[in-house]
């Protein structure tokens, strides 16, 4: 799986971001990560809806339209949480302290090599 960087409004927030696109790779999601470290995020595609079952730390989650425009952002779901967001196309899972506080809805976000 390669890696990409993930940019809001064209500064880098994580330089380490894994696409899951596929049923398996959405399935597992972070369930194989022991622990994510603060450059590191997952983009799940298509997906609107997110668990933390079975995890053992939190997560920030951030909803894409299918123009990568932030829908809704979720600064932190904690072990065995929920949260969705109906219009979603993708979602990134990404630690907390990743997500600075200046970013918001409506910021565009772009994922590239």
């Amino acid at each position: 799986m390669c890696s990409k960087k993930l940019y809001i409004e064209d500064r880098c927030i994580l330089t380490q971001v894994y696409e899951a696109n596929t049923f398996f790779s959405r399935l597992s999601g972070l369930f194989a990560v022991e622990r994510l470290s603060v450059d590191q995020g997952l983009l799940l595609r298509p997906c609107s809806a997110v668990h933390t079952v079975l995890m053992r730390y939190a997560i920030a989650v951030i909803f894409l339209s299918p123009r990568n425009e932030i829908l809704k952002i979720v600064r932190e779901v904690k072990p065995y949480g929920f949260s969705s967001c109906n219009k979603a196309h993708a979602v990134v899972e990404l630690l907390p302290q990743a997500l600075p506080a200046t970013v918001k809805p409506g910021n565009q976000v772009r994922v590239c090599v």
